[in-house]
């Protein structure tokens, strides 16, 4: 109402008047400006402040994420020193090393800190087969487990043995009467009803074929006094071939096929459905190995993978499906990294054990044949040439022959693993151990004790 009176009756006003309206609009404007600017301020502040949380979040993201990397650093440094004091100890102090590799893997459990759990574990688990000395090439197991042959090759001699306390084995009768004429006793496999025992390796005379390799079917039906049924012929084998030793042998989970592996790179198929009337199933599989020479065969339990080696140094395995024996389709080969020995499947065709030249076992994830992997680091044990592997029917136990004649069991769970470490080993890591190889850590003992 002021300004609109001093704007139709400004004449009217007297300069007091007037003068008080100019000052009234004056401030009115002046406040204006000053609350604008407060708003403008405000709005400045609350947005450096928005600015400076995200800023100081950020650090503190970053200061988190910088002491998690330094700590997983920390953490990575002490376990490789604590596994490396595992491995410097295991041949002097085999239970405090047990106990550090057990400590290590409680740290970080991968694949190849188990690998070395079932390494330390396998020390005490050691069980030599009695019987006469010499290098034992080849073993295996019977399908319920309770029964091991084991085959000396310099003595010609195979034996089969009552495991069903591992610790305790007992000879079954006597050695299995091979002929005479067989020098070298190379592999044996057990048919998957455990009634038929095939025996392979090389003979200085073969029938009309003079020497070569050969292959014996034997009945056991009763395991103390095995009865020969007779040998496979080969006539897709012919010249130099049909001279090369039989070096690995396995029957599929049916018990209709054996394989049949020979040293000059060849496996044949053979239809053992009748075990006292056998016949190829067709012409035998050429593993072209960059060597020539081949190696082991294994069928994988569920019958649909055939594994055959080579015997160069890369270790080169061809897998093959065998789903339609009378057709088998290769499968892209892998390099296992040493000169493969023998090979074995777990029961669940999952794993592939493979016993190497340079007296290592590797474990291998083939669930998928196409794309196998490595479980971690290979399993150590005697310095020598592994010449066979077999699991157990349960899969948690694994039976290795080396050069030196020496039969080793491993035990592959883990947890029993542990279990056997702790109860061997307990104690082993006191306080001033700890101090001295984890100094970084406090006193934390990887077996529990009551």
């Amino acid at each position: 109402m002021p300004r609109s009176h001093s704007e139709t009756h400004g004449p009217e006003l007297s300069g007091a008047a007037r003068a008080f309206l100019a000052a009234a609009r004056h401030h009115q404007r002046r406040g204006q400006r000053l609350r604008r600017a407060a708003v403008a301020t405000i709005t400045v502040l609350a947005v450096l402040a928005s600015l400076a949380a995200v800023f100081a979040f950020r650090q503190e993201s970053q200061a988190r994420d910088a002491a998690a990397a330094a700590l997983r650093s920390r953490d990575q440094a002490v376990n490789a020193a604590v596994t490396s004091a595992a491995v410097q100890l295991a041949p002097t102090d085999p239970s405090l090393s047990a106990q550090l590799a057990l400590t290590a893997y409680r740290m970080d459990p991968t694949r190849d800190a188990a690998s070395r759990l079932i390494s330390a574990a396998n020390t005490p688990l050691d069980t030599r087969l009695p019987g006469p000395r010499g290098a034992v090439y080849t073993v295996a197991y019977s399908p319920d487990g309770h029964m091991l042959a084991a085959g000396n090759v310099g003595q010609n001699l195979v034996r089969l043995w009552d495991v069903s306390d591992p610790s305790r084995p007992l000879a079954l009768g006597k050695p299995v009467p091979v002929d005479r004429s067989v020098n070298s006793i190379l592999s044996l496999a057990f048919s998957p009803d455990g009634r038929v025992l095939a025996v392979g390796g090389h003979t200085s005379h073969n029938g009309e074929a003079g020497s070569g390799g050969f292959a014996d079917l034997w009945s056991l039906t009763s395991p103390s006094h095995p009865v020969l049924l007779g040998r496979l012929k080969s006539p897709a084998v012919q010249g130099w071939d049909a001279l090369a030793s039989v070096e690995s042998l396995a029957f599929s989970p049916d018990g209709r096929t054996l394989a049949v592996g020979r040293h000059a790179g060849l496996v044949s198929l053979w239809d053992v459905t009748r075990p006292d009337d056998v016949a190829p199933s067709g012409a035998p599989l050429n593993l072209d190995c960059p060597d020539v020479f081949s190696g082991r065969v294994a069928f994988s339990p569920t019958g649909h993978t055939l594994a055959a080696a080579c015997e160069d140094d890369a270790g080169t395995l061809s897998l093959w499906n065998t789903t339609d024996p009378a057709h088998p389709r290769r499968i892209p080969s892998l390099k296992t990294g040493h000169r493969v020995i023998s090979l074995a499947f777990s029961p669940d065709s999952g794993t592939l054990a493979v016993g190497t030249k340079v007296g290592t076992v590797g474990l291998w994830e083939v669930v998928d044949p196409g794309h196998p992997a490595a479980l971690g680091k290979p399993l150590t044990g005697p310095a020598q040439p592994v010449m066979s592997v077999a699991f157990s029917p349960d899969g948690h136990t694994l039976a290795a022959t080396t050069d030196d004649g020496v039969a080793t069991l491993w035990d592959l769970d883990v947890e029993s693993a542990i279990s056997r470490i702790c109860a061997d080993s307990s104690g082993a890591l006191s306080r001033q151990q700890w101090s001295r190889y984890v100094p970084q850590l406090p006193y934390d003992p990887p077996c529990v004790t009551t």
